[in-house]
C-alpha cells in the first residue's frame, strides 16, 4: 500500500493485523500493510485509522 497511515488504539493499545496500536498516535510507512489489513484495521471500532498522503509529521503528544 503506498500511503502512511496513523492509527491510535481508543483503548490503550493492542495488536491488529499483525502491529501494534498504542494509545499515542503512531505512523505505519508505506508498503507495511496489504490492503486486506488495511479493511481489517478501518473495521476495527477500537481503532482511530488516518490515511496521511504525503506524508506529515507527527502529532504532539497531548
Amino acid at each position: 500500500m503506498p500511503t502512511n497511515l496513523r492509527t491510535r488504539s481508543l483503548r490503550g493499545g493492542h495488536y491488529r493485523a499483525g502491529l501494534k496500536h498504542g494509545a499515542e498516535p503512531g505512523d505505519i510507512p508505506p508498503g507495511t500493510v496489504t490492503e486486506d489489513q488495511l479493511a481489517v484495521l478501518r473495521a476495527n471500532p477500537d481503532l482511530e485509522v488516518e490515511i496521511i498522503d504525503p506524508p506529515q509529521e507527527p502529532p504532539q503528544p497531548r
